[in-house]
């Protein structure tokens, strides 16, 4: 048997152990985290100017390490909740929920929203909402202020509402049936669907004194944008 002199059994099993650590260690360096989005872009296709978007991104964690979410942020305009959680195990997926108003909006939209993780490929990951704010439907004006009104004088104002394909009117209405405001359409009767739809809007001498506020209400086939409304304001002097 060969032998060995107890300064290099010593010097072996150091080696045997440095070795076994720095495997040990190289395997921690690398157990990554590791974001994934297989659907990184969401478009909502076509939406109402004035409705709200809403959708769910699903992250998953392809590491082998927990991913941590650090933050979630979105573009101006749009709004990114927390994700559902914020440690996500190797394997495991989170929801990241995105809510965009497109109150005022109108034509493409396109938002990011920033997730913020502990993954070192990828320490800020970028998701896309896009689409497009639409107005089937649109009144001129979009507001009428009569003024002030002489006590029994009659007044008449014109609202034209303009749709981008061609709508059937069902009804036009006072929300508020204001006594002494009438409304009546202004185009030849036909139920042939049309781009432009006419009303006027009559003060006449039986609105009492005082302040009042309406609301034009003109109801459509429009599948998108069923009705339109006007606001109606003003005031009848005294007598």
């Amino acid at each position: 048997m060969r032998y060995i002199a107890p300064s290099m059994k010593r010097t072996m099993a150091w080696m045997v152990a440095a070795g076994i650590l720095g495997f040990a260690a190289a395997q921690t360096a690398w157990a990554v985290p590791r974001i994934v989005c297989d659907a990184t872009t969401h478009d909502f296709g076509e939406a109402v100017s004035g409705s709200l978007v809403e959708h769910d991104y699903v992250v998953r964690n392809d590491g082998d390490t927990s991913l941590e979410i650090v933050s979630v942020r979105a573009s101006c305009g749009c709004t990114a909740v927390n994700a559902s959680q914020n440690i996500v195990a190797p394997g495991q997926t989170a929801s990241i929920h995105a809510r965009l108003d497109l109150s005022g909006r109108t034509g493409l939209q396109m938002k990011t929203i920033t997730v913020t993780s502990n993954d070192p490929q990828n320490p800020t990951y970028q998701l896309v909402l896009r689409g497009t704010a639409i107005r089937p439907l649109s009144a001129n004006p979009a507001a009428v202020y009569f003024g002030e009104i002489p006590a029994r004088d009659t007044l008449s104002r014109t609202v034209e509402i303009i749709a981008s394909s061609p709508v059937t009117v069902s009804s036009v209405r006072l929300a508020n049936a204001t006594p002494g405001l009438a409304v009546e359409p202004l185009d030849a009767p036909s139920a042939a669907p049309s781009l432009s739809h006419s009303f006027r809007v009559t003060a006449t001498p039986d609105l009492a004194p005082g302040l009042f506020h309406d609301t034009l209400v003109v109801d459509t086939d429009c599948a998108l944008q069923p009705s339109v409304t006007v606001p109606l304001t003003g005031s009848r002097a005294a007598p």
